[in-house]
């Protein structure tokens, strides 16, 4: 689909599951902005996919009213749930309270920043435009890439469970979301923005050892590094449009499923190039 934003950035999503049912939905807007969604329907509720189906429907439908500076991040979550409940007790009247669960992660671009919203877990991702010029072996150092979403999770019998989600009959509170705003690189090497589920990455899974010596040790996320060197071949060769952009994420999943025990639940993701970071890219690329 072509991206009709005045903003001129490339935009994607892309979902791929080694399951027999993809739980996690994906969407885009771009009739004068640019916005990417992905939601991640909890697998242990009732009608988890069609949660997340849903609430990606009612997040479109919602802001495809409004312009993106009357946007209430906190006003459209609490909008979302109701139209859920609306839907669940019209056309699933005896469902439980708690089914249809899902996260969501939404993307906003506007002129001068980005705009997130969240509830539950997943990743937000900010690169620099200039990733193309790091060594394919430094992708996990910090400052390749930074990741802002903080799981809406709490430690339960040693595990991780979300505290915060879309569901049916949820109290308000519980799908209030974090906001972060992130200004735009336009005078350098512009940005690179990834939204997605945990299947691909997320803080609140990330394991730690310790060695004899008592020093604690964070793995590199293989996961991740795959991305960033998918995308970094998008960058410098494939084609530099929109389906190019869906083709490289589409590749990248099917990649990671046929890659031994790296695809163990379904993977969806949005990526965001601006108009400033493929400038730089054709800069090089005429060096």
């Amino acid at each position: 689909m072509e991206n009709k934003s005045k903003l001129q950035s490339l935009m994607a999503v892309g979902s791929l599951s080694n399951k027999e049912e993809n739980q996690d939905s994906v969407g885009t807007l771009t009739e004068s902005y640019n916005i990417m969604m992905v939601a991640d329907g909890v697998g242990s509720s009732e009608h988890a996919r069609l949660g997340s189906q849903k609430v990606i429907e009612f997040a479109k439908a919602r802001l495809g009213e409004i312009s993106p500076n009357e946007v209430d991040l906190k006003e459209l979550f609490k909008k979302i749930q109701e139209d859920l409940d609306a839907f669940v007790n019209k056309e699933h009247p005896t469902a439980l309270d708690g089914s249809f669960a899902t996260t969501l992660i939404i993307g906003i671009e506007r002129d001068d920043k980005f705009q997130f919203a969240y509830v539950g877990n997943g990743g937000i991702l900010h690169l620099k435009g200039n990733i193309t010029e790091f060594n394919k072996n430094i992708y996990f150092l910090p400052w390749v890439y930074s990741n802002y979403l903080n799981p809406h999770s709490v430690p339960i019998n040693g595990k991780e469970v979300l505290d915060k989600f879309f569901a049916k009959g949820v109290e308000l509170n519980k799908v209030t979301p974090t906001i972060i705003e992130i200004s735009k690189d336009k005078e350098s090497s512009g940005d690179v923005l990834i939204i997605c589920t945990d299947g691909i990455y997320s803080k609140d899974q990330v394991l730690v050892s310790k060695d004899p010596k008592g020093k604690f040790w964070l793995p590199c996320s293989t996961t991740l590094q795959m991305l960033l060197q998918n995308l970094k071949r998008f960058l410098e060769e494939d084609a530099f449009d929109d389906q190019g952009l869906h083709h490289s994420i589409m590749s990248y999943l099917h990649r990671i499923k046929n890659s031994k025990n790296l695809m163990t639940d379904d993977c969806s993701l949005g990526i965001l190039v601006t108009k400033e970071a493929q400038a730089y890219q054709n800069r090089l690329t005429d060096l």
